[in-house]
């Protein structure tokens, strides 16, 4: 949002081109999709995560109940491990 609001006072002194600003959309529609990507994978996960029994989930070290949690979580609220390293792939 920041980065939006730094485009917008840039684009109202001037001080950024056309050019510029394609660049900057093709950019922040690129970074869109990547995270897009990464919410869907991660929904994948969470939901094969639902799947497993107590024993299995037992076998990979998870507590039921933090599986529920995790389960549970929106699709847009992603581990924060996982968007750094989506942030540092170019």
């Amino acid at each position: 949002m920041h980065l939006l609001m730094r485009w917008a006072d840039r684009l109202n002194n001037g001080s950024i081109g056309s050019d510029e600003i394609t660049l900057s959309r093709t950019a922040w529609l690129r970074k869109w999709l990547k995270v897009l990507a990464l919410a869907e994978q991660v929904k994948r996960e969470r939901c094969e995560l639902s799947a497993l029994s107590a024993h299995e989930l037992k076998d990979i070290g998870i507590h039921e109940a933090d599986a529920r949690v995790e389960v549970q979580r929106s699709f847009w609220d992603l581990p924060a491990r996982r968007v750094e390293q989506l942030q540092k792939r170019k």
